[in-house]
């Protein structure tokens, strides 16, 4: 097993949640036939079955719309704007959700627009048809999206983009420090089929800046004593498209 090794300014109308997500070994968080080591559940207060859901990747195949953001299809339509934090304002984002991803060293403040898909369960791991796909993301599509660099960039964008996977993800829930905690397994299968590389993240959200630092911190320290953590953040989108590009 292996595993797959950005800070803008929040407009004045967005309160962002936090979430904390560290990376962690693949090696040491899974048994052999790829489920939590009996450790793991017992430190995370984990059922051993996992949720299973299949994501696909939309973009074009040189990669413009990851350029800061990204658009994926689940049972949810996710258009997602990334931001480091610097001193370059997002600009209007009414439309979005803010959320300041926390790693081990990077903050990344990420602004998401999701919409359910009407008809699609979410325990269904089949997708819709691809140009379907692309009409639903089209049209429920936020205007800033729409817009990004020029008039109707978007639209355009999503008319000549492809799919990057499908990637399986298993889902975990448990609780860690009396808190909710989660644990996902992305499968990242090779083109070739001759292997799967996997990305193992384990992630707690908050409210407040003050409670993030200080979960980040005991669950770094947690899973350092453990042996579990892998000491560096990890761009997954990139890689993603890396592993799934034509």
């Amino acid at each position: 097993m292996s595993h797959m090794r950005p800070f803008g300014i929040l407009p004045q109308n967005k309160t962002p949640d936090y979430e904390v997500r560290l990376l962690l070994e693949p090696a040491e968080i899974l048994t052999p036939s790829i489920q939590l080591t009996n450790d793991v559940q017992s430190t995370f207060n984990m059922q051993p079955s996992a949720t299973k859901e299949s994501i696909e990747f939309f973009d074009t195949p040189t990669k413009e719309i990851f350029e800061g953001r990204l658009e994926r299809q689940r049972p949810t339509l996710t258009h997602a704007n990334r931001h480091g934090f610097n001193n370059e304002p997002t600009g209007d984002s009414r439309e979005f959700k803010a959320q300041v991803e926390w790693g081990y060293a990077n903050k990344v403040l990420s602004m998401a627009s999701k919409k359910k898909l009407d008809g699609f369960l979410a325990d269904e791991l089949d997708f819709p048809s691809a140009d379907r796909i692309r009409q639903m993301l089209s049209t429920e599509a936020p205007n800033k999206f729409r817009h990004w660099k020029i008039h109707d960039w978007g639209t355009y964008a999503l008319q000549r983009s492809i799919i990057y996977g499908p990637i399986l993800v298993d889902r975990y829930s448990g609780s860690w420090d009396n808190k909710p905690i989660n644990l996902e397994v992305w499968y990242m299968v090779n083109p070739s089929a001759s292997r799967t590389d996997y990305i193992v993240e384990v992630s707690c959200k908050t409210n407040n800046r003050a409670s993030a630092l200080f979960k980040q911190r005991r669950l770094v320290d947690e899973l350092k004593s453990k042996g579990w953590l892998v000491d560096e953040d990890l761009k997954k989108t990139e890689a993603i498209l890396d592993a799934y590009a034509v």
